[in-house]
């Protein structure tokens, strides 16, 4: 559908269905993409995605930092206080791997995140942890972003912000403007978001990108892991000298 689009464009795109053997599972009906316009055609690389949850692609300028595309579909919010989803935590594992892997100085994502930061959950904290890991704002925070709701469901009279564009910092203060589009149809009950940015190149110089270390899995992590786990904090733990006083004191909130 994507290719089909315009002639005028080109397109990477991820299905949300995913077949092992002959079966099929995933979002029959989903699914990820990124249109550019052939005129800079030379200026992008479209990247291998390992997650049906989203697209990827490499914007490029000579002499000036490159930049990831992100277009995602994000797993629904649980709402709940203290646990977040494992289908929301291999999501952004896959994302933190695929930043990694891409060595682009700036990022941008957009797409249904399925995450209102007015809530505060569980999702949220965990969303808003990734950003900050990678250094990255909402584009619904700048001074020049319309604060209106992304979703719509008019029967159960519910609205909600959970469409976002999520972007570095580079680009973030060079926003001139975000907002919803309107006179626009789709039966979805999501409303489309556009994000209006204007960089000059020699804006974005080439940075090196911080080293960021990958974080511990422990819900995929099976026997094996924990025992290897086990016998190497026992090690390290060992070759911590302490006094001999604090290491055989038994006593439960002793403060000596």
């Amino acid at each position: 559908v994507l290719n089909s689009f315009s002639d005028k464009y080109l397109s990477c795109r991820q299905s949300g269905m995913i077949q092992l053997s002959n079966v099929h599972f995933g979002r029959p009906f989903g699914g990820t993409g990124i249109l550019w316009n052939k005129s800079i055609v030379q200026n992008v690389k479209p990247l291998k995605s390992n997650s049906p949850r989203f697209s990827l692609a490499k914007l490029m300028f000579n002499n000036a930092q490159t930049t990831l595309l992100v277009s995602i579909y994000m797993p629904i919010d649980n709402y709940r206080q203290n646990m977040v989803d494992n289908d929301c935590v291999t999501t952004i594992d896959e994302l933190d791997a695929a930043i990694l892997n891409s060595n682009c100085e700036n990022i941008l994502i957009g797409g249904d995140i399925n995450i209102d930061l007015s809530r505060g959950n569980a999702h949220c904290k965990y969303l808003i942890d990734f950003t900050e890991r990678h250094h990255l704002s909402f584009a619904r925070k700048h001074t020049s972003a319309r604060q209106e709701p992304t979703y719509l469901n008019e029967s159960l009279s519910q609205k909600s912000s959970i469409d976002h564009f999520i972007l570095s910092k580079v680009l973030f203060d060079s926003i001139s403007s975000s907002q919803n589009l309107e006179n626009v149809v789709v039966p979805s009950g999501h409303l489309p978001i556009s994000l209006d940015i204007s960089v000059p190149l020699n804006k974005i110089k080439h940075i090196p990108r911080q080293n960021y270390q990958k974080r511990l899995t422990w819900y995929k992590a099976t026997d094996v892991h924990m025992d290897s786990f086990q016998v190497e904090t026992g090690q390290l733990l060992n070759d911590i000298n302490g006094p001999d006083e604090a290491v055989m004191c038994n006593i439960v909130g002793c403060e000596d």
